[in-house]
């Protein structure tokens, strides 16, 4: 055994970290040291760095699936317990020498690292370039030492974290970097992420000439400790988070704290429908996106939590070309009624979409308009003198299409 190349390697190691006290200079180093791939992960399996010092390419499943998804795959953990690799390495506080396994054609060093009593991260040490030598797997040993302390003292300590997995797989996928359904639910099962079944996305738009773009980590802290069902990222100096559930009331609940804590913060979100699918998060995030477009258009004094369901109509003519002849789409008697209100300064499409948004009552519909009920009532069976049956399903739909877009083109055509 060559004790002086373990004593200079030794020295090195500790002079990388005391030197630079960054974990990642210190795996560089540590690669050098090795001249074979390693790689860390966190104790879910999802990456924190991988080194290959040679630059050579070399076929083995753990690290090519890590190289490509940023995780161990769920075949190979199911490889790793179902022929006792896990036990081993749990059962170990030294390095385990695998060739077995997922290590027949490519043996390894793996050791666990360990913090507060628990198991935080993984080493691993391929046999790639060069034969793995009684040197390196002391050197393992020391170098996961020096790990431990490393994520003890600095801000790595909590890469094992949960938090930090759901938000690299949230990231992925805003990123569209997981090619396929099937490769992101084998993620969340390597990440251990078991989801409801109902979802909401709430984007939180962060202005560049805001101070409030310095509050993004402690907005994001602040939802995560207020609401316990959500998930949140910080995407391109915005705040994405992710709500989950099988319970529409609890999601609700979530909502009301998440608008609370936005309306005291001077902010707007913008909340996607209920989706149940979580690999479709691209498709409600770029909806909110153009969502809170629209919304800046019209209403940028406003805070809390927007819903992309109210303002549905202004975002798809807003993604409309802007030399469409929106008169063309309105119906006959929305024209009718717009036109006859012009004329006789009444407001009849008004008591209209009232009685429609408040389920045909004529009671409720009253009293948004601040009038009593026989006026309600006479006002309405004056309406229907003019178009016909005003509780008639069809007319009452293409009326209130009519209407929404009829002034959601006019306020846009404003701007």
């Amino acid at each position: 055994m060559d004790t002086q190349f373990i004593e200079d390697s030794k020295l090195r190691l500790y002079d990388s970290f005391h030197n630079s006290r960054d974990m990642i200079d210190l795996l560089h180093t540590a690669a050098t040291l090795f001249e074979n791939p390693i790689i860390l992960t966190s104790s879910s399996y999802r990456v924190i760095h991988m080194s290959n010092p040679t630059g050579q390419p070399f076929d083995d499943l753990v690290w090519n699936d890590a190289e490509k998804y940023g995780y161990c795959s769920a075949e190979s953990i199911r490889l790793f317990r179902r022929d006792g690799v896990t036990s081993s390495v749990h059962e170990n506080d030294q390095p385990v020498f695998i060739d077995y396994s997922v290590g027949k054609e490519v043996p390894r060093i793996i050791q666990k690292l360990k913090g507060d009593n628990k198991i935080i991260a993984y080493f691993g040490l391929f046999q790639a370039n060069k034969q793995i030598s009684e040197e390196d797997i002391i050197l393992v040993e020391i170098l996961c030492k020096i790990l431990e302390v490393a994520f003890a003292a600095s801000r790595y300590e909590d890469l094992s974290l949960s938090n930090h997995i759901h938000e690299s797989i949230m990231l992925q996928l805003l990123e569209s970097r997981i090619p396929r359904n099937e490769v992101f639910q084998e993620r969340l099962t390597a990440a251990n992420w078991h989801t409801k079944k109902l979802f909401h996305l709430i984007f939180v738009p962060l202005k560049k000439d805001d101070s409030s773009v310095y509050y993004d980590q402690y907005l994001q802290r602040k939802i995560d400790e207020t609401v316990s069902i959500s998930k949140s990222v910080i995407y391109n100096e915005n705040v994405i988070l992710v709500i989950n559930s099988d319970n529409e009331r609890e999601l609700e609940g979530a909502k009301n704290k998440i608008s609370t804590l936005l309306i005291k913060n001077n902010l707007a979100g913008i909340c996607s429908p209920l989706f149940t699918d979580l690999y479709d998060l691209p498709i409600y995030y770029h909806q909110a996106v153009d969502t809170f477009h629209v919304f800046n258009i019209l209403k940028s004094k406003e805070s809390g939590l927007i819903n992309v369901n109210d303002f549905l109509v202004g975002t798809l003519l807003y993604k409309l070309p802007k030399d469409i002849k929106y008169d063309l789409y309105l119906c006959q008697e929305f024209k009718i009624i717009r036109e006859y209100d012009t004329i006789h300064q009444t407001n009849f499409e008004e008591v209209l979409v009232a009685y429609l948004e408040n389920s045909c009552n004529i009671r409720k519909s009253a009293e948004r308009l601040y009038i009593h009920r026989n006026t309600m009532q006479q006002k309405l069976k004056h309406i229907g003198e003019l178009i016909g049956d005003v509780n008639e399903g069809k007319l009452l739909l293409k009326f209130y299409h009519s209407s929404k877009l009829f002034h959601w083109a006019e306020k846009l055509g404003e701007h």
